[in-house]
């Protein structure tokens, strides 16, 4: 099976993995889980810069998750009260104990980090935006 979530099968089949049941060959985040120290991301494995960039096109939305955007007119003092609120309820305890319990991993971007992304992301070159597009063409159902 691939695409699976790391978090989903903890929290949904945590059996699997103490019982043995499944194999991790290679992780599609940007870094390694810490219990999964020893497989491989999918951008480790690009066998050039090109591959890279596909990739990580195809595998940013594991880093930024769902994200919150704001218009282009937003005061820059608001965006960052609002980035700050962002950042104090992710370190919360209370927030941390409930995502605990209910056995979610919380590893969230900043709002900096997530937009560094985006412009990163803006920036990978038409002939790979257009290899990515042409690959998700030809994988969607009919």
């Amino acid at each position: 099976m691939g695409g699976l979530g790391w978090a989903s099968v903890k929290a949904q089949t945590p059996h699997w993995i103490s019982e043995r049941k499944i194999k991790v060959l290679a992780q599609y985040g940007f870094k390694r889980y810490a219990e999964l120290s020893d497989v491989p991301t999918m951008l480790e494995l690009a066998k050039s810069e090109a591959d890279r960039q596909a990739m990580a096109m195809l595998f940013a939305r594991t880093e930024y998750g769902r994200p919150y955007f704001l218009p282009p007119d937003v005061p820059m003092e608001r965006v960052a009260a609002l980035r700050r609120a962002f950042d104090a309820t992710m370190t919360d305890p209370a927030f941390i104990a409930d995502a605990t319990r209910l056995q979610f991993d919380v590893d969230p971007l900043t709002g900096e980090q997530v937009q560094a992304l985006v412009g990163e992301l803006a920036a990978t070159p038409r002939e790979v935006v257009a290899r990515v597009r042409a690959a998700l063409d030809t994988a969607a159902p009919p």
